[in-house]
C-alpha cells in the first residue's frame, strides 16, 4: 500500500490544545483558591484579584504553546485526507507523535509552576516557603500524567492511522518505546507522591 493510498474514513484532527485548556481553567479554578490558603490569603475576593492578572497571561502563552506543538498533527492530518503524504512526512510525523505527551507534559508543568512562583511573587509569603515548596512538588508529580495520558488518548486515531500507513509501507522507524511496567511506576509514583505533597502543603494553612 502507497503512503497516500485512501483509507475508509477521513481523519479528523483533534482539538487538543481546546481540550487542554478546558482542563486547565477547571483544575486552576479548583486549586488556586486553596493555594491562596497556602500561602496565608483567607479571602476568596482577593485570591481571585491577586491571580487575574497572573494567570490570564501565563494562560494565553501557554495555550499559544500547545498551538503549536500540534499544528505539525493538524498538517499532517489535512495532508492524509488529501491523498498528498510523503514517506519522509510519515516518518517524521511518527516521531512527533512518539514526542507530544512528553513535550505537552513538560509544558504543562512548566506552565503551573510559573503560575505558582508568580502567585507567591504577587501575594508574598505569610506562612513561609515549606508549604509553598511542598505544594510546588505536587504540581510537579501531578499534572504531567493527567497530560500524558490526556494527549494519547486524544491523539489515538492519528497514532493508530500512522501505524497503519507506516506498517503498510514499510518504512523503517526509530521506536523506543516505554514498557507497560514503566508507565505503571510512572502513574503510581504520580498518584501516590501527588496527594501526599498536597495534603502536607495544606497542613500549614490549617
Amino acid at each position: 500500500m502507497a503512503p497516500n493510498a485512501p483509507l475508509s474514513k477521513p481523519l479528523k484532527a483533534p482539538r487538543a490544545a481546546l481540550a487542554f485548556l478546558g482542563v486547565d481553567v477547571f483544575f486552576k479554578a479548583l486549586t488556586l483558591p486553596a493555594f491562596g490558603r497556602t500561602l496565608g490569603e483567607e479571602s476568596l475576593g482577593s485570591v481571585v484579584s491577586h491571580s487575574l492578572p497572573v494567570v490570564l497571561p501565563l494562560v494565553a502563552g501557554w495555550f499559544a504553546c500547545m498551538i503549536m506543538i500540534t499544528l505539525p498533527i493538524r498538517i499532517w492530518v489535512a495532508a492524509e485526507n488529501a491523498g498528498t503524504v510523503t514517506p519522509a512526512q510519515l516518518v517524521r510525523i511518527a516521531s512527533q507523535l512518539r514526542r507530544l505527551p512528553g513535550r505537552i507534559a513538560l509544558l504543562s508543568t512548566v506552565e503551573w509552576l510559573a503560575v505558582f512562583l508568580a502567585l507567591t511573587w504577587r501575594m508574598g509569603l505569610h506562612l513561609g516557603w515549606a508549604p509553598v515548596i511542598l505544594w510546588m512538588c505536587a504540581f510537579v508529580v501531578g499534572p504531567p500524567s493527567l497530560a500524558y495520558v490526556l494527549s494519547e488518548l486524544l491523539y489515538r486515531n492519528v497514532s493508530r492511522r500512522v501505524s497503519v500507513r507506516i506498517q503498510a509501507a514499510e518504512l523503517p522507524t526509530r521506536r523506543h518505546p516505554a514498557t507497560v511496567r514503566q508507565r505503571l511506576m510512572l502513574m503510581c509514583c504520580s498518584v501516590g507522591l501527588g496527594p501526599a505533597f498536597y495534603l502536607s502543603s495544606m497542613m500549614f494553612a490549617v
